[in-house]
C-alpha cells in the first residue's frame, strides 16, 4: 500500500541535507561523517524532543507600505515556533507526537498532539470540540490521494527497506564521499545530558558564510565531474541492486518506482550498455550544471554577491555518539541579502533543535483512538472557513487567532463580469444583480424552492434571517417583512438573479466593485461579511 510520507522521514531527509552542505563526508576527528550521514537515514525507531523556529526581519518601511491587517499577519509570522515536547517513533507506520505552536512575539500557544497507526491518525488540538481523524488505511487513502492502490504486504514493506538501505550505502562512494569539507569544521569530545543521561559525544560544529557556500557548491560538482570512475562504480551498483529487485517496486505498490522513472530497460538491454549510457548522461548533466553556474556567476554576479554574502550563513551543530548515531543536532540557516529581495521580509533565519534517545531501540508510541464524534480530515478542506472556526470552543487560544487573526469569520464571494456560469451583471441604471442561489449558498445558507408558492426561500443561520423572493417581483421578505428591491428578482440563463443591495442589507453583508487589472475598469464584485 501506498504510504505517505512520515513526517520523521521528511525530518531527516532535511537533516541529510544540511549535512552535506554542512559537513562534508571526510573523517575528521575520529568521526567518520560519511557513516553518520547514513546512520541518519536508517532510524526506524527513536524517542526525543524537536523545535523548528522561524524568525523573519521585517523591512523597517514595511508598516508604510503594506495594509494593516497584512503587516499584522506577517508580524504573526515573523517568530513561529514548532516545540515537540515528546516524540516517539515506533516504526514506519506508528509514532506519536505532543507539543505545542507558537505564534508572534506575544506567544500566543495552540497545544496539539498527533497519533499514527497503519489505520488511522487522530490529531488533538487544544480547544478543538473533538480531535481530527483521518483514515490511513489503503481505501481511506485511496478516496484522498484519488490513486487506486494494491497493498504490499508486511513481507514487501520488509523488501523495500531493506533495498533502500543498500542503495544508500552503493551511493556513499560516489555521492557522499566527493563531498568536500568546509573550511570551518572542528571535533571535540564533550559530555552532555541526553533525556537527563550525562552522554559522552562527539561534538562536530561548523559554519559557513554566503561566499563560502557558493565555493563548496562549485567544487563539489568539480569533484563529481572529475570521479568518472566512481560515478560508473555508482550507477553499476544501482542498476545490479534495481536488477536484482526488479519485482518489488510493481508488487509493493511504491510510490516511486525508480526502473520507469529512470527508463531504464532492463530487459531488452544489456546491463554494460545501461551502465554507460546513465553515466553518459549524469555526467553531460553535471557539466551542463558546471557551465550554468559559471554563466551564473559571469552574467549575474550582482545577484549572487547580494545573495551569497557573508550575512547568509549556515551553521551546524552535531553530537554524534560510539554508534554514530546524531543525539543532538543544533541546525541554523539564515539568509540576508543585501538587496530588497523579498520586500517586506530583509532577512529569514531557521533553527531546529532534536534531541534524541533509545535509536533503533524498542519503542511503544501512543495509540490512536478513534470515536464516533470526531471531525474528518478529509471533509475540513470542504467545509466553509466559517464552519471550521466552529469546530472550536470560543475561549480558546485557537479560536482566538483563527477568528482575529486568520478572520475566517470573514466570508468573502467575488463575482467577475467575465465569469463564465454566473457573472455579476451590472444594469444601465447601475443596479448590480448577483446570483442568488450561487451567492448564498456560498454565504453558507440553505437555499430551497417552494413549489406551492412559486418563492425561493434562503435561510441564513448565521444571521438567522430568512428570505422569500419570487420571480419577476421586486418584492423581498425578509423575516416576515416586505421590503421593495429596485429591480425585481429575474431569471438569467437559468438562475435567479437579485439585486445585490436588498440582498447583502438582509443578510448584513458589505458590497462593492474592484478592480484587479490596470485599466482601472471595475470587473470584480465583492460581498462579504464578518459574523460576530
Amino acid at each position: 500500500m501506498k504510504r505517505l510520507f512520515t513526517v520523521r522521514k521528511g525530518l531527516a531527509l532535511l537533516l541529510s541535507l544540511v549535512l552535506v552542505i554542512a559537513a562534508g563526508c571526510q573523517a575528521v576527528g575520529g568521526v567518520d561523517l560519511n557513516s553518520v550521514l547514513k546512520n541518519v537515514l536508517k532510524v526506524s525507531s527513536m524517542e526525543g524532543k524537536q523545535t523548528l523556529e522561524v524568525k523573519l526581519q521585517l523591512n523597517k518601511h514595511a508598516a508604510d507600505e503594506m495594509e494593516a491587517e497584512e503587516l499584522e499577519l506577517l508580524q504573526l509570522f515573523s517568530n513561529f515556533k514548532v516545540q515537540l515536547d515528546e516524540v516517539k517513533v515506533q516504526d514506519e507506520t506508528h509514532a506519536s507526537y505532543k507539543g505545542k505552536i507558537i505564534f508572534g512575539k506575544n506567544a500566543t500557544v495552540i497545544g496539539f498532539g498527533l497519533k499514527l497507526s497503519d489505520e488511522a491518525a487522530v490529531i488533538d488540538i487544544d480547544g478543538a470540540k473533538a480531535p481530527i481523524y483521518l483514515d490511513m488505511t489503503q481505501e481511506g487513502l485511496t478516496d484522498i490521494i484519488g490513486i487506486e492502490t494494491e497493498g504490499a504486504t508486511e513481507e514487501e514493506q520488509a523488501s523495500l527497506t531493506e533495498l533502500g538501505h543498500k542503495l544508500i550505502d552503493g551511493a556513499g562512494n560516489y555521492i557522499i564521499n566527493n563531498l568536500p569539507n568546509p573550511d570551518k569544521l572542528t571535533v571535540e569530545k564533550v559530555e552532555l545530558p541526553i533525556n537527563g543521561q550525562q552522554t559522552a559525544l562527539f561534538h562536530v560544529a561548523t559554519e559557513l558564510d554566503g561566499p563560502a557556500i557558493w565555493e563548496w557548491i562549485k567544487s563539489y560538482i568539480d569533484a563529481l565531474i572529475a570521479d568518472k570512475e566512481g560515478l560508473k562504480q555508482f550507477v553499476a551498483t544501482m542498476v545490479t541492486l534495481l536488477a536484482e529487485h526488479e519485482g518489488v517496486w510493481e508488487s509493493a505498490d511504491a510510490i516511486v518506482n525508480p526502473i520507469e522513472e529512470l527508463n531504464l530497460d532492463l530487459q531488452g538491454q544489456s546491463k554494460e550498455d545501461i551502465i554507460n549510457e546513465t553515466v553518459k548522461d549524469i555526467m553531460e548533466t553535471l557539466t551542463l550544471t558546471k557551465h550554468d553556474l559559471e554563466e551564473l556567476e559571469s552574467e549575474e554576479w550582482r545577484t549572487l554577491e547580494d545573495l551569497f554574502n557573508e550575512d547568509t550563513t549556515v551553521k551546524a551543530e552535531l553530537y554524534v555518539d560510539s554508534k554514530l548515531d546524531i543525539r543532538k543536532q543544533v541546525l541554523e540557516a539564515t539568509i540576508e541579502p543585501d538587496q530588497s529581495f523579498f520586500f517586506p521580509i530583509d532577512g529569514i533565519t531557521i533553527r531546529a533543535v532534536a534531541e534524541r534517545w533509545n535509536v533503533n531501540g524498542e519503542v511503544v508510541a501512543d495509540e490512536p483512538v478513534v470515536s464516533d464524534d470526531m471531525f474528518y480530515a478529509d471533509e475540513l478542506s470542504l467545509m466553509p472557513s466559517l464552519e471550521v472556526l466552529r469546530m472550536f470552543d470560543k475561549q480558546s487560544g485557537a479560536y482566538n487567532l483563527l477568528k482575529n487573526k486568520f478572520h475566517m469569520n470573514r466570508q468573502i464571494v467575488e463575482l467577475p463580469t467575465d465569469y463564465v456560469v454566473y457573472p455579476a451583471i451590472l444594469t444601465p441604471e447601475y443596479i448590480t444583480l448577483i446570483p442568488l442561489r450561487d451567492v448564498a449558498e456560498l454565504m453558507g445558507a440553505e437555499v430551497t424552492f417552494d413549489k406551492q408558492t412559486k418563492k425561493v426561500k434562503v435561510m441564513d443561520k448565521v444571521t438567522n434571517t430568512t428570505i422569500y423572493v419570487e420571480e419577476g417581483s421586486d418584492t423581498m421578505s425578509v423575516n416576515g417583512k416586505d421590503t421593495t428591491m429596485p429591480f425585481p428578482a429575474t431569471a438569467i440563463n437559468g438562475a435567479m438573479y437579485v439585486p445585490a443591495r436588498s440582498f447583502a442589507a438582509a443578510i448584513n453583508a458589505k458590497i462593492h466593485w474592484e478592480s484587479y487589472f490596470d485599466d482601472g475598469d471595475l470587473d470584480t464584485f465583492i460581498i462579504e461579511r464578518e459574523v460576530a
